[in-house]
């Protein structure tokens, strides 16, 4: 099954190279400032805008949002969702996987019985800590280690820090968590169940989920459930900024 997850890769990362083309997906708001009561400043993209939030926001946080006007003419922003710390640890990783590299990378458990694909990448992620240049690199790895140590691989796919989770939670079961700036969380579960590989998808945003159904033709060898709304996705591993243990 995780081999599966290649055309999953596949059809995310096309989806959101249509950023530019549908202007309802989620934007990335910065938060500047509190002014007063509600009002507070904020950026998106290179612009920096004062809007209302009847929702307390962090001061220097990154959420995702969407964007109308009230019926007073103002700028409205709504379904405000904090972005997980784990898209500002992966700015800088050491490791960027293309689609093809992830290819490669599935077909190989596919194709061999003994190889284990999270074993697999836990020796290249030692062989590469032995080698870490800096502290941030050793404090990196040494996060990938940890949640290898709690099933989770996590691989960033590309040029724009898009963050693919896998977790296998049962021989027939494997959970994945897409981060990505453009389409924000996206999580789902592929289950082999009676010869078919069946997919299931929960989304933040309703912009997100019909891209995703635009899309889904282009995924062959799956039953695709229903894509459900669900703002309470969370990563299946964040990266901690202090280590006291990355031994096993």
């Amino acid at each position: 099954m995780i081999p599966r997850l290649t055309q999953i890769t596949q059809l995310l990362h096309t989806a959101a190279k249509e950023k530019h083309f549908n202007a309802s997906l989620p934007l990335t708001i910065k938060v500047l400032a509190k002014l007063k009561g509600d009002l507070y400043l904020l950026q998106i993209g290179s612009q920096k805008i004062e809007t209302k939030s009847h929702k307390e926001l962090l001061i220097g946080g990154r959420y995702w949002g969407e964007m109308g006007k009230s019926s007073l003419g103002h700028i409205a922003l709504r379904n405000l969702v904090m972005q997980p710390q784990i898209l500002q640890s992966f700015q800088h990783s050491p490791l960027h996987f293309s689609i093809d590299d992830l290819k490669s990378l599935f077909s190989l458990e596919e194709q061999t019985e003994e190889s284990n694909i999270f074993e697999d990448f836990k020796d290249f992620i030692l062989q590469k800590l032995a080698s870490a240049s800096s502290k941030n690199e050793f404090l990196f790895l040494s996060n990938m280690l940890l949640a290898l140590k709690s099933g989770v691989l996590n691989l960033i796919v590309g040029e724009k820090e898009n963050i693919l989770q896998v977790k296998k939670i049962a021989t027939n079961k494997v959970r994945f968590t897409a981060i990505m700036p453009v389409l924000g969380m996206i999580e789902g579960e592929i289950t082999h169940q009676n010869q078919d590989n069946i997919l299931d998808i929960k989304v933040l945003y309703e912009s997100t989920k019909e891209i995703l159904e635009k899309n889904l033709e282009d995924i062959r060898g799956f039953k695709v459930g229903v894509i459900r709304l669900d703002q309470n996705i969370k990563p299946m591993y964040e990266f901690k900024e202090q280590l006291l243990d990355i031994k096993g």
